[in-house]
């Protein structure tokens, strides 16, 4: 049953499979806000190996290091987003006609451009890394009020070098096998 959310509301990172007693090594916050112009979403995550080795926008982040993501959902329209930063600053942003086209289609082809801004600060004393994503809600043919109802979730890969896989973790709980479940995602109420 996926969580309502509301804005501004802190929701944690979660294990995204198989969880552990002992949860995340590394936990993190993100919380979703949005006014007239801009749905953002903003991320607070530890980190004590913040790293990326991508080189530019539009490569597939999540394999090249720690990265930020945020997909979202505006039903009934079948269309749905992803946008990803890394802890240096590269985005990607993706646009998909409907769910699990992801796996038939070629990277490339779903690599879309709807003004996605984003800001990066590092704070590797601290062992802590932001993120903030920005949509302009124009250039998704949405308004503020079509956000009443969005479904959302925020996934994150950890990559550690002393570590044998990246930790993945996600903001809702998943019962399916990948992060491109959208039923599965936290539901955004305004009020």
């Amino acid at each position: 049953m996926p969580e309502i959310v509301k804005l501004n509301q802190r929701v944690p990172f979660r294990q995204y499979r198989n969880p552990t007693p002992e949860g995340l090594k590394e936990p993190g916050y993100v919380a979703v806000s949005a006014d007239e112009e801009y749905l953002t979403l903003r991320g607070v995550m530890r980190d004590s190996d913040i790293h990326s080795y991508s080189t530019g926008d539009a490569q597939a982040m999540w394999l090249l290091g720690d990265v930020l993501e945020f997909f979202f959902w505006l039903p009934p329209r079948k269309d749905y987003y992803e946008t990803q930063v890394s802890c240096i600053g590269h985005r990607l942003q993706i646009h998909l006609a409907e769910f699990y086209i992801v796996y038939d289609m070629d990277f490339h082809d779903i690599i879309s451009e709807y003004g996605m801004t984003a800001k990066v600060r590092r704070f590797p004393k601290l062992n802590v890394w932001y993120g903030q994503i920005k949509i302009p809600l124009k250039r998704i043919g949405a308004t503020l009020a079509d956000l009443d109802g969005m479904h959302f979730m925020s996934g994150r890969y950890n990559y550690n070098r002393g570590w044998e896989k990246p930790e993945l973790s996600a903001t809702c709980t998943f019962e399916g096998s990948s992060f491109h479940s959208p039923t599965e995602w936290s539901i955004l109420k305004l009020k």
